[in-house]
């Protein structure tokens, strides 16, 4: 599953979204952001200290999913300060 906030944050309309596309074709489900995402990301924020909104919509979007979730980033330090205490969650840095 994939929030669909990811497309904005990694896709620019160019060649350059070819490997984004490969990684949306493998998922195959774009998961859009409704208000329960949205308020479990102000509350993550909140517990964090944080103000990334679009890692805490990620984050919340594992939580909610309510499945074990692997979720690869180039920022494993706020996702993981948001996912804290969430064990079906694990953090990947790539």
């Amino acid at each position: 599953m994939l929030p669909a906030v990811v497309l904005a944050e990694t896709t620019r309309g160019s060649a350059r979204d070819a490997n984004i596309n490969r990684v949306i074709n493998q998922v195959g489900l774009i998961v859009p952001i409704d208000e329960e995402i949205a308020r479990m990301a102000g509350r993550l924020l909140a517990r964090s200290g944080g103000n990334a909104t679009v890692d805490a919509l990620i984050v919340a979007v594992a939580i909610l999913g309510r499945e074990e979730t692997l979720i690869l980033t180039g920022d494993v330090t706020d996702l993981s300060r948001l996912a804290d205490g969430y064990r079906s969650i694990r953090i990947l840095g790539l």
